[in-house]
């Protein structure tokens, strides 16, 4: 009966030897899953940083490209006013010049 009492507390040992391995393994592979945790949510909020300043970059340029569009819309503008007054007032240069002519062919008749 020794013998089996022997055999069953060295049985006991073992297992809580197993059951205490079992447990630093789990303790570690806990650890290993926090720390793997803790990366992606900082890999998470990387890219939500990295979208934001994307986003606001993307709305800077679309703004800068509204302002350029606008200022080339306006010179264009001022540009076709110009020309517009510029041969409205050779239009009339040409009639005044050209009702002289007639005048001055009228008055020689």
């Amino acid at each position: 009966m020794r013998i089996r009492s022997l055999s069953i507390a060295a049985a006991a040992v073992l297992a809580l030897g197993a059951a205490a391995c079992t447990q630093a393994e789990q303790n570690k592979a806990e650890a290993d899953a926090s720390a793997a945790a803790a990366d992606a949510t900082a890999a998470a909020e990387h890219a939500g940083d990295a979208a934001a300043t994307a986003v606001d970059s993307a709305a800077d340029a679309t703004a800068a490209v509204a302002t350029d569009a606008a200022a080339a819309t306006s010179n264009a503008a001022d540009k076709a006013g110009a020309a517009i007054k510029d041969g409205a007032v050779d239009a009339a240069a040409a009639t005044e010049k050209a009702a002289a002519d007639a005048r001055a062919k009228l008055e020689k008749n």
